[in-house]
């Protein structure tokens, strides 16, 4: 890589002349508006010409240190050309690039780009994008009624996207990754704990004495009586409101047995 300069320059429109270190106005409009810049070639010698300006810097030092950043990113690879190209149309020019994916795919992505991210990001500049431009759009269509598993699919296809353009050498890095959280797919099981199914079991078995249900339709139709008792039974009790007295702990066990398979016990005149 050649060499580089920084160099005095006016900065009044029209002009921009170069201006010696000792002047105190430009030559040539006689402008007092000075700063410092530089320009460096980004070529090997013997190749052709790729210069790049840096200006607006206060200091010599401040013009050489960036110019010196500039040199590094070319060597390891992680320089990016400025580029005016927006993200709508870098995201047009992806999705009919991508013939890899499955036609459901596409169609998804499609709808993504075309009704959720192009009206809400589509003029913004591509290398301008970033997370918290990207969490804004999410917010947005989270406010405009679209469920968390539609925005993350949103998040997917952008996420994919910016992905392609940093490996393209369009981004340096993607503004989009870890951006969104991936919902969770059901919600989380409550299950009873050992002291709380005991505690319905006793419900349930204080229920049956207490209150023996529809005795009247179980005269010659047990199977009805029997649906009807499960269904007065169907919802437990809220666990701290008040229950009946249980049945003692040792005829529970043989009391439920003797209602479920005793038709004569279930079918007695009140």
């Amino acid at each position: 890589m050649r060499a580089g300069s920084a160099f005095r320059r006016c900065t009044r429109d029209r002009c921009r002349a170069r201006v010696a270190a000792s002047a105190r106005a430009c030559p040539k409009c006689g402008g007092h508006s000075i700063s410092w810049a530089f320009v460096i070639d980004l070529t090997l010698p013997g190749s052709k010409r790729k210069q790049r300006f840096g200006s607006g810097f206060p200091t010599k030092a401040a013009a050489l240190e960036a110019m010196n950043r500039l040199q590094a990113a070319v060597v390891d690879g992680t320089h990016v050309e400025r580029s005016r190209r927006t993200l709508g149309a870098y995201l047009e020019d992806w999705l009919a690039a991508r013939n890899d994916i499955r036609a459901n795919t596409a169609r998804d992505y499609s709808v993504s780009i075309h009704n959720h991210i192009g009206p809400r990001l589509g003029d913004v500049p591509l290398q301008a994008v970033d997370r918290l431009r990207i969490r804004g759009l999410y917010r947005q269509l989270a406010e405009s009624g679209l469920v968390e598993k539609t925005v993350h699919n949103v998040h997917v296809c952008l996420r994919k996207a910016l992905q392609d353009a940093v490996e393209d050498g369009l981004l340096r890095r993607n503004p989009a990754e870890r951006a969104h959280a991936k919902p969770k797919d059901r919600p989380e099981m409550r299950t009873w704990s050992a002291d709380e199914l005991a505690t319905f079991l006793a419900f349930t078995a204080a229920a049956f004495v207490a209150k023996p249900p529809a005795k009247r339709c179980l005269r010659g139709d047990p199977g009805r009586a029997r649906s009807t008792m499960n269904a007065q039974l169907s919802e437990p009790p809220h666990f701290g409101q008040a229950l009946a007295p249980p049945a003692p702990r040792d005829r529970q066990p043989r009391l439920v047995h003797r209602l479920n398979t005793d038709p004569a016990l279930i079918a007695s005149s009140p």
